[in-house]
């Protein structure tokens, strides 16, 4: 009697899987620099605000900070007369990814200021630099899909043709109290779920508004958003495609609703049915030697 024998196994060549999406944030989310440029391009309203002083309010929209509502009014009858959107001024003030990302390495191949790799993005935790991925901040407007994306594979392998960043935030052209999260890590979930589990979603099982596709991040990310528009009756500004964006004035009900805001669990945010984990390698070096460094840095 024929018998046919099936070999199942779990391993995937290197080379067929895709880079995760990479994001990586400057601390330095208000620059003296872009500060005083912005001071410059005022030309109507009170022209008289402090804004060293309040544009730290700013930071509100990412995380927990003191604020002050007239203040805060102030700032945005200045931009507003100036045509300035809060969206827009979120994206200038911060340190840009040309400015923050030195030098990159991807497999062994050098790129000066990470060139053509990365695209600006708002996060819930500021202005960031992301690496393949679908979402770019365009136009100083908000986060869009990218047209025709694809996603970028390895390729070749081993140890060092993983991608290599140098950063350097520049804490001396920070506005003074504005730098945020300087040397954390939010690290990329490594499992692989089994499917019979069950309590998991495939990206095609459960539709995201803003985001399509199910994931795990995604869920809780569109969560916390939704508890700011219930308290706030506006979108946070780093939701994709968003409408009646929270202006300057919201800030502190932004605030208050953080301080608030619902524990993770009551999201309903299922894991991943797929998901992979990601080593993580960080050091501090002196960037006075950043010209010497060749293939190996």
């Amino acid at each position: 009697m024929p018998t046919r024998i099936t070999i199942e196994n779990q391993f995937e060549p290197m080379l067929n899987i895709s880079y995760p999406a990479i994001t990586i944030c400057s601390p330095n989310q208000i620059t003296l620099t872009a500060m005083k440029h912005l001071n410059r391009t005022l030309v109507d309203g009170n022209r008289t605000l402090d804004l060293i002083a309040i544009l730290p309010q700013l930071l509100g929209f990412y995380t927990i900070t003191e604020v002050n509502i007239d203040s805060l009014k102030n700032l945005e009858d200045l931009l507003l007369v100036n045509r300035y959107y809060a969206t827009e001024i979120l994206s200038l003030v911060p340190q840009s990814c040309d400015d923050f990302l030195k030098l990159c390495y991807l497999d062994k191949i050098r790129y000066p200021k990470c060139k053509g790799l990365f695209n600006p993005i708002l996060t819930n935790g500021g202005m960031c630099c992301i690496f393949n991925s679908m979402y770019a901040y365009r136009n100083h407007r908000r986060n869009e899909k990218i047209r025709n994306f694809v996603g970028y594979s390895g390729r070749i392998t081993g140890i060092l043709s993983g991608l290599t960043v140098v950063t350097d935030y520049n804490p001396d052209d920070a506005v003074d109290g504005t730098i945020i999260h300087a040397g954390a890590l939010k690290l990329i979930e490594i499992a692989l779920i089994l499917s019979n589990s069950r309590n998991c979603y495939f990206p095609d099982e459960k539709w995201l508004s803003h985001f399509q596709h199910y994931r795990r991040s995604d869920c809780e990310v569109l969560c916390a958003a939704k508890d700011i528009e219930r308290s706030c009756n506006c979108w946070p500004p780093y939701l994709p495609y968003a409408r009646n964006i929270c202006n300057i004035t919201s800030i502190a009900c932004i605030v208050s609703s953080k301080e608030n805001s619902l524990v993770p669990d009551s999201c309903n945010c299922q894991r991943d049915c797929e998901a992979f984990h990601y080593r993580i390698e960080t050091s501090v070096g002196n960037l006075d030697g950043l010209k010497y460094l060749t293939i190996n840095p």
